[in-house]
Formats: C-alpha cells, sequence, structure tokens
C-alpha cells in the first residue's frame, strides 16, 4: 500500500475530559502506550490500547503548567517523558507520572525534541531561538539564533521553530522553521 492508502483505526475516537481541553502532543512510550498533552487544561493523559478493544484512558498527571502543555517527546527506553509549553519550562517526569526535573527554555516553546538517551533537551521558539538544556546539570548549555527576520511577516514570525528532530545516534538534530528553512546542528548546538 502506497502513503496514501487508509490507516486502520485503531480505536475510536478518544474525546479527553474535561471539556475545553484538547490535545496539542502526542508521543508513543515503547510499551505502546500514547502519552497526550494538551493546551487549556493542565492534564497529561495514557492511553493503552488493549488488543482488540477501545483506548483506555487514564490521567498521568495533572500539573500547574502556566497555560497548558503544548508538546511531549518521549527518550528512546520510556524511561523520560518532557512536556513544554508557554511558561518557559520544559518538565521531566517517569511514565508512571512522578517529576523528575524541571529545565529552563529561553521562551515560549512552539517545538520540543528529546535525545534518544534522555540526556539533552532542546526547544524552539518564536524569533528563530533554540535552547538546549542539559538533563544532569539542569541548566541551559547554549541558545542558537537562527536566520532574520524577527518581524511578523502574515501574522507569524517567520523563523518560529516548528519541529525538531536528533537522529536515531543522538549525535545530531535538525530543525524546521517556519520559513521553509531546515537547519542542522551537533547535540552541543554547534
Amino acid at each position: 500500500a502506497g502513503l496514501d492508502a487508509p490507516i486502520p483505526a485503531l480505536a475510536e475516537d478518544w474525546e479527553p475530559r474535561p471539556r475545553g481541553w484538547y490535545a496539542t502532543g502526542v508521543a508513543f512510550l515503547p510499551t505502546g502506550q500514547l502519552v497526550v498533552a494538551g493546551a487549556r487544561g493542565s492534564h497529561v493523559w495514557a492511553l493503552e490500547f488493549p488488543e482488540g478493544r477501545q483506548a483506555s484512558a487514564r490521567m498521568v498527571a495533572e500539573l500547574d503548567s502556566g497555560g497548558g502543555f503544548t508538546h511531549v517527546a518521549i527518550d528512546r527506553a520510556g524511561r523520560t517523558i518532557a512536556l513544554a509549553g508557554g511558561d518557559r519550562v520544559v518538565r521531566l517526569f517517569a511514565p508512571d507520572g512522578s517529576a523528575v526535573a524541571q529545565l529552563p527554555s529561553s521562551g515560549e516553546v512552539t517545538a520540543l525534541a528529546l535525545s534518544p538517551d534522555g540526556l539533552t533537551v532542546v526547544t524552539g521558539g518564536n524569533h528563530g531561538r533554540l535552547a538546549i538544556a542539559d538533563r544532569q546539570s539542569g541548566k541551559l548549555v547554549t541558545e542558537i539564533l537562527a536566520g532574520q527576520g524577527r518581524d511578523l511577516v502574515d501574522g507569524a514570525y517567520p523563523n518560529t521553530v516548528l519541529q525538531i528532530a536528533f537522529d536515531p545516534a543522538g549525535e545530531r538534530f535538525a530543525s524546521a522553521y517556519r520559513d521553509g528553512h531546515v537547519r542542522f546542528y551537533r547535540r552541543d548546538g554547534f
């Protein structure tokens, strides 16, 4: 089947509670659980997909996130879940919902990636800014400001970071921007 083939549904649509909450970030744990984070609330959900049945949901955590979590990332081993949003803080959790650490970001988070080993967190924001934080020290390692054009164009910043992804080895990452560019960096930001 090609890329245009329909994808069979795993479960019926899941609508989170409470009302007014909506999902903005999703990622899978290696166990197959789906972790969902959302805006307009501070809830983080884990959805399980028992074979042949509808998804069952449990709330992993209800946290004060300063306006909601909009992004979620999980390390390859599934030991660390990173959540971020508009409050300039990346929160790290274990799969059971227990808090592990908080890391700084340089602004409102528009993109989030966690290295495969879970030791490096990269966030992106408006104005093309990337922040690289170290989990062990809990500190910001470096910030990168990519490109020019900090003025609004058609109601958006052209250098807003839209997506960040680590390579499988975790030695470098790529970042995609609203202006159409993709930029590549080593894990340390250079």
